[in-house]
C-alpha cells in the first residue's frame, strides 16, 4: 500500500476515532516456537485500534494471554517499539503517550512481538 494512501486512511480513522490509537503488531518467534507451529488463528501481522487511555501493561497482558500456549518456561514474551526499545520499560504509561512519542510517519504505531528464549 502506498505511503500517502496509508497516511490518508489513518488520518480518517484518527479523525473519526480520536480516542483510539492505530497499531500494527508483527510477531517474531524463535526457531523452537516455529517448529511447534504458529497457531492458525494468530496472524503474523495484526492491525488494530486500541483505546488510547489503556495502560501499556494491559496491552502487554492481552498479547501474553494470546500467545500463552506457545510460550514455554524457557521462553518469554518481549514487545519492542520505535525500532529497538523494550515495551516493559513503559508499562505505567498509556498507549496514547507511547503513540504520541513513537508513531511512524505514516501515522501507525509499530510493535514487534518476540517470543524467544530467556537468557540466564
Amino acid at each position: 500500500m502506498k505511503f500517502q494512501f496509508k497516511k490518508k486512511i489513518i488520518f480518517l480513522l484518527i479523525e473519526k476515532y480520536d480516542q483510539w490509537v492505530p497499531i500494527i503488531a508483527e510477531q517474531q518467534m524463535d526457531n523452537g516456537i516455529q517448529k511447534k507451529g504458529n497457531p492458525n488463528n494468530l496472524q503474523r501481522i495484526q492491525k488494530m485500534m486500541v483505546l488510547g487511555s489503556m495502560q501499556i501493561q494491559n496491552l502487554f497482558n492481552k498479547f501474553k494471554t494470546q500467545f500463552q500456549p506457545y510460550i514455554s518456561e524457557k521462553h518469554g514474551l518481549f514487545i519492542f517499539f520505535g525500532g529497538n526499545k523494550l515495551l516493559s520499560n513503559q508499562m505505567s504509561n498509556t498507549i496514547m503517550e507511547l503513540y504520541q512519542k513513537y508513531k511512524d510517519d505514516d501515522g501507525w504505531l509499530y510493535l514487534q512481538i518476540n517470543i524467544q528464549e530467556k537468557s540466564g
